[in-house]
């Protein structure tokens, strides 16, 4: 039986900001508050899902003075390259 099913075949990225508002708004009116928040930070961020997922509360937030951070900084696990993201971004979208 033979498969017709191309192996060389990519996954493009979506381009237009009206599928991205649409992805995002998705999952926010569908209350999964988990992926909203991994989706939009992963289009703000431009940040791989490995990398998003090793972000913690401690990243975000400091607990002592009770605040989001203004920025944090995030080394990429798979090329090592550091980056800077604004976490305020993220705070403001609510």
């Amino acid at each position: 039986m033979s498969n017709n099913i191309s192996k060389s075949t990519t996954t493009q990225p979506v381009r237009d900001k009206k599928q991205v508002n649409a992805l995002i708004n998705y999952y926010l009116h569908k209350g999964q508050i988990r992926n909203y928040t991994l989706i939009t930070m992963g289009i703000y961020t431009a940040l791989r899902i490995s990398d998003l997922l090793r972000i913690t509360w401690g990243d975000v937030y400091d607990f002592n003075t009770k605040r989001i951070r203004k920025s944090m900084t995030i080394t990429e696990s798979k090329t090592k390259k550091v980056k800077l993201s604004l976490c305020m971004i993220i705070a403001l979208m609510r």
